[in-house]
């Protein structure tokens, strides 16, 4: 994959938009399309309206719809059957209905799993029918229809906290697995969603490199590194099908990716790079 651009973010007001949509709003993007929601570093979240590349190119011109505050910092977003699953620094899960933005449910993680202090995250993944929740090194799973508890798996990568979460699905074998890497060790834990059980890899070719964030695209998984490195992995065979070097010189904290063939990363060295 080729490196097509390669952009210094300036400093300003335009940066904060940049950083609020980079971190969040891919993943939305590519399941309600007209939508865009994003996570403020604090308690509140903004739902963006048209295309997200026109922030990218230029002084944000985007509409806000709506400015919920939620009353605690924001750690995940995730979409699953038309409500937004919000986790927050309270140890709590927050449903928002996409259409008319009220939150109609409320989780309490508590009732669950022990909180650790302090928490820093609580990443969300969902499925066709759960929810995906990471506490630390524990993990539940909840119905996306009655939120019901489903199950709880036991991850093998303790004591490191789950940090990064995806969903992966191939028809074709009616394979579900969810992917799930705790960043400081570099290790991945592959899960089969119909048997519950889980295998650990090691996802970075340099066992010294961390994994820092995860994205899926179809049946490949992008990893981001401490190190400014990415690796990708088949979801097929379970094995890393490349690693390349970027011109980050920091960590890089999220990627995106822009149908059909386009990978943007953005880092801590304040610079985004999209490779075609």
């Amino acid at each position: 994959m080729a490196m097509a651009k390669f952009i210094q973010l300036e400093e300003g007001i335009t940066i904060h938009l940049r950083k609020e949509i980079n971190e969040n709003c891919f993943q939305i993007h590519t399941k309600t399309r007209d939508y865009f929601l994003c996570a403020r570093d604090k308690e509140e979240m903004k739902l963006w309206i048209k295309n997200i590349l026109v922030a990218l190119k230029g002084p944000p011109v985007l509409k806000i719809a709506k400015e919920i505050s939620v009353g605690s910092q924001i750690y995940s977003l995730a979409l699953s059957r038309q409500l937004i699953w919000c986790s927050t620094a309270h140890a709590t899960i927050k449903c928002f209905d996409v259409k008319n933005y009220t939150c109609v449910k409320e989780i309490n993680l508590s009732d669950y799993l022990t909180i650790p202090s302090p928490l820093n995250f609580i990443p969300l993944v969902p499925t066709f029918d759960s929810v995906w929740i990471a506490v630390s090194n524990s993990m539940i799973r909840l119905n996306s229809n009655t939120f019901e508890l489903i199950s709880k798996p036991e991850t093998s990568v303790q004591p490191n906290a789950v940090k990064h979460m995806v969903f992966i699905h191939d028809p074709a074998l009616n394979q579900q697995e969810i992917w799930t890497s705790n960043g400081s060790t570099g290790v991945m834990e592959i899960w089969d969603t119909q048997t519950g059980k889980s295998t650990l890899y090691q996802a970075a070719s340099d066992q010294t490199d961390e994994i820092s964030c995860m994205i899926s695209v179809g049946l490949s998984i992008y990893c981001g590194s401490k190190k400014g490195k990415v690796y990708v992995w088949s979801a097929k065979n379970q094995s890393m099908i490349k690693s390349f070097e970027t011109k980050h010189t920091e960590t890089i904290t999220d990627l995106a990716h822009v149908w059909p063939n386009t990978i943007w990363t953005g880092s801590t060295d304040k610079t985004m790079c999209i490779y075609v």
